[in-house]
């Protein structure tokens, strides 16, 4: 098993999914930082991410996930 994979709903190892996951995590902790910066004065030097910013990477994170779930359905389809 490589440190770079994860099990998708099928149990197959999945790059992508650990990739999605990281990035996810990220945007979601420069998102928070960036709410913090209001409120904590270490954090007051980042630039502030707004919800609609926030949206668009979250938004180009889960097309690039479901993009890969298509094309895993539409090449499995009639294989078993």
């Amino acid at each position: 098993m490589s440190w770079f994979t994860i099990k998708d709903t099928r149990g197959r190892e999945s790059r992508t999914l650990f990739f999605v996951g990281v990035s996810w995590l990220v945007i979601t902790a420069r998102f928070v930082l960036s709410f913090l910066g209001g409120v904590v004065e270490e954090f007051a030097a980042l630039s502030q991410v707004s919800i609609l910013d926030y949206a668009k990477g979250v938004t180009v994170i889960m097309a690039i996930w479901l993009g890969r779930e298509w094309l895993d359905k539409t090449t499995d389809d009639g294989v078993d």
